[in-house]
């Protein structure tokens, strides 16, 4: 509820849709489903820089990429 208004439920199955919808490997670690734009986008992105500082530091960047099975392509 943002300002004694409550948000709409359909924003986030749109953007479930949307996100099961992007191709494997493209789909985003976090997304925001609200209306309300109160700055978690600008979180969000610094979270997932300072995560790929951290990997990169580590010698660790390469497991935060995709891998896929055989298994799953069926």
């Amino acid at each position: 509820m943002v300002g004694g208004v409550s948000a709409d439920p359909q924003i986030v199955a749109d953007e479930i849709v949307r996100v099961i919808g992007l191709p494997a490997g493209r789909r985003p670690r976090r997304c925001v489903a609200d209306g309300s734009d109160y700055g978690a986008e600008i979180v969000n992105g610094a979270a997932e820089e300072l995560r790929l500082r951290l990997a990169r530091r580590m010698g660790v960047a390469a497991l935060l990429q995709p891998a896929w099975h055989p298994a799953l392509s069926g």
